[in-house]
């Protein structure tokens, strides 16, 4: 199923922090789409569409935030420059995350919301790298 015409793509699967990042999207002016686990995350991750920020939790079903961004290296690797991971994952997990240095930003929950914001205006201001062309044969 195509995701709706949406600007934020919140991968999260605990629902008080999905409202919580909804609101803080809202609020910014963005529009905004939930996937609950990383495969979901995967399938709305694949090229298709051309969100300005995503937001990923490492902690998640199915597969971790670590597999998604995997996938979307593979796949649209121009998506990484626009993801902010925001997590409560371990120390360790998170200094991964950062020494990965594939996203936007990596933020440590609870989420301090002005820092969030500005991450996430820089993030969608940001000029994308350009997408990798498949030549038509």
């Amino acid at each position: 199923m195509d995701a709706p015409l949406a600007d934020v793509l919140i991968v999260e699967d605990d629902e008080p922090t999905q409202t919580f990042l909804h609101a803080i999207c809202k609020r910014l002016g963005f529009t905004s789409f939930s996937a609950n686990d990383g495969e979901a995350a995967k399938k709305h991750l694949n090229g298709t569409v051309d969100w300005k920020i995503v937001l990923l939790d490492l902690y998640l079903p199915k597969c971790n935030g670590f597999e998604v961004i995997d996938f979307t290296k593979e796949r649209a690797p121009h998506l990484l420059s626009r993801t902010i991971v925001v997590t409560a994952a371990s120390e360790a997990d998170v200094k991964r995350a950062r020494e990965l240095g594939l996203v936007h930003a990596v933020l440590r929950k609870p989420i301090d919301i002005n820092e969030l914001g500005a991450r996430m205006k820089a993030c969608s201001s940001a000029k994308a790298p350009h997408r990798k062309q498949t030549a038509a044969r």
